[in-house]
């Protein structure tokens, strides 16, 4: 901006230069006429003292609007750092001086240090890496056959039918990018049948899949207490009634109850159905069984990227919202770095290989969008968790590939140059800070309300 600015007024002071110049060259050349064309010479004067005059407010005028944006953009960098400080985040001077001081006693004649192992995540799943990999493989003997018999599908949050090829992901599907909102998405409509015609021909394909709908509810408890006790907050300290779509086998429930809503829940599979039933928890198959009746809150934990027609979701939710209720979505983070770096090596991005995957791939911008075509409006947005940075740099740095890694290796680590990791660990912490203030954690959370 600085560099900027100067530019404007450089020329514009030479442009005064020129004028003043052509100013002297003209009365020179009109004290040369007769007198009778002093007036002439007088009335040419005067308007280019008045241009000269005019572009030299112009000049103040540039002076004093660059003024205005510096301060202004100096005053979001202070917020937003003031925002990271409250949060507990080290200061951008500390981080760099933590960072100096790193680099300057790594490169201080200390002698070499051997890689060091890092953690790499887990799939997302509740199996074991080797069987998580068999299940992909499994799938993939069958998918291109299964996925050639699907129809295809707009974009899942514009509804354009323009989109461009991006890659084909590690369990078979291919990824597009709307021309018109930039999500991400399977052209196709993957659904509940598609997978009944592929347990058919491989049963095997079924026990997997229902033991991954079985997930560690003590690992989710806290975070499902998390999210409805600051939906209660912003509805004031008031309950009321719940209704969470996708709700596997309804954790998530059980924590809506203890703080006083009437919860109940939607889920298609039926493990997970009768696995709640079990533990007494009201889910039902599809959202036209769910109580007729006006929720205070309705809520999708990564459930809308697994959805073959989100539409009809948003049609639901702007039928059965109370007209002061809040609608809450969690969903896989397009503009996390860990998937518009990795991209097809990113195990956030799947299509399913036993029930629908990340299908759909919102930034906050593209979920925006979705949300206002069903006319709703963006109340909170923030990024949740943060990605591994461990996983990302290692897979920048040629020392794995990702999600074929997975499938091909048992490996649960990554070495990285002790002094990347090192550093890594030091700017960390900065790292998720910012990932979470500026909505590119790898999820992305978004409370909603109706417009206006």
């Amino acid at each position: 901006m600085p560099l900027f600015r100067s530019k404007v007024i450089e020329a514009v002071e030479s442009l005064k230069g020129d004028v003043a110049q052509a100013n002297e060259n003209l009365t020179a050349k009109f004290d040369r006429l007769s007198a009778n064309n002093v007036a002439v010479v007088d009335t040419l004067s005067t308007r280019i003292g008045q241009l000269n005059a005019d572009l030299t407010m112009a000049t103040q005028g540039l002076t004093a609007g660059f003024g205005r944006l510096d301060a202004d953009f100096v005053k979001s960098i202070e917020r937003v750092d003031a925002t990271l400080r409250s949060l507990g985040a080290p200061s951008p001077e500390q981080t760099a001086a933590n960072a100096v001081a790193y680099l300057v006693s790594a490169a201080a004649g200390a002698p070499a240090q051997p890689p060091i192992e890092a953690p790499l995540p887990h799939p997302f799943s509740n199996m074991s890496r080797e069987e998580w990999s068999k299940s992909i493989k499994r799938w993939l003997a069958h998918a291109p056959k299964l996925l050639a018999e699907c129809k295809e599908r707009p974009c899942p949050a514009c509804k354009s039918g323009e989109s461009a090829f991006l890659f084909t992901s590690h369990d078979g599907y291919p990824f597009h990018e709307c021309s018109a909102c930039g999500a991400w998405f399977v052209p196709l409509r993957v659904n509940r049948a598609l997978f009944e015609r592929y347990f058919a021909v491989c049963p095997e394909g079924r026990e997997m899949s229902d033991y991954m709908l079985a997930p560690d509810e003590s690992e989710s408890a806290k975070r499902f207490e998390d999210y409805y006790s600051e939906l209660r907050a912003l509805r004031g300290g008031a309950a009321g009634a719940l209704i969470d779509i996708g709700c596997g086998v309804g954790a998530s429930l059980d924590a809506a109850a203890a703080l006083g809503f009437e919860a109940c829940g939607v889920e298609i599979s039926v493990a997970a159905r009768m696995a709640a039933a079990e533990k007494g928890r009201r889910v039902f198959a599809t959202l036209s069984e769910a109580p007729d009746k006006k929720f205070d809150i309705i809520s999708l934990w990564e459930s809308l990227e697994h959805m073959e027609t989100p539409d009809e979701i948003g049609a639901f939710a702007a039928q059965a919202l109370a007209p002061n209720g809040l609608l809450a979505i969690t969903v896989p983070n397009l503009n996390s770095p860990v998937v518009r770096g990795m991209r097809a090596d990113s195990l956030h991005i799947n299509g399913g290989s036993g029930f629908a995957g990340h299908m759909n791939l919102f930034s906050l911008s593209a979920l925006t969008t979705f949300l206002s075509r069903h006319g709703f409006e963006v109340v909170r947005a923030r990024g949740q968790y943060s990605m591994n940075v461990f996983e990302v740099v290692g897979y920048h740095l040629g020392l794995w590939r990702g999600a074929r890694d997975y499938l091909e290796s048992t490996r649960h680590t990554v070495a990285l140059p002790a002094r990347v990791y090192g550093l890594l660990n030091v700017i960390g912490p900065s790292v998720a800070d910012w990932e979470r203030e500026f909505a590119m954690g790898p999820i992305l959370r978004v409370i909603a309300r109706r417009k206006g």
